[in-house]
């Protein structure tokens, strides 16, 4: 920091690079995670067991998911071009 209080611009294009990939990253690893569990509901629905609440209840889980998901793949792109501290 040069001063006290203030930091430089390239410190500032170092936190906001590290900021965005931590975000990144998470985006992506939030959205690995509701593809994995996608993925395990699409089985659980196919087992003849199933009552048809408890399969309805799958599908709609499976729909919030697939929301969520896509939710994270936006937010990802987005946060490409964010940048979360200026120099003044």
């Amino acid at each position: 920091m040069s001063k006290k209080g203030q930091a430089t611009e390239a410190q500032l294009k170092r936190i906001n690079s590290q900021i965005r990939t931590d975000l990144i990253e998470g985006a992506r690893d939030l959205s690995a995670v509701c593809a994995r569990r996608i993925r395990q509901i699409k089985m659980f629905e196919k087992q003849k067991e199933l009552t048809g609440f408890l399969r309805l209840e799958f599908v709609r889980l499976e729909t919030r998911l697939h929301r969520a998901k896509d939710f994270f793949d936006s937010f990802e792109k987005k946060l490409a071009h964010f940048n979360f501290f200026h120099f003044n």
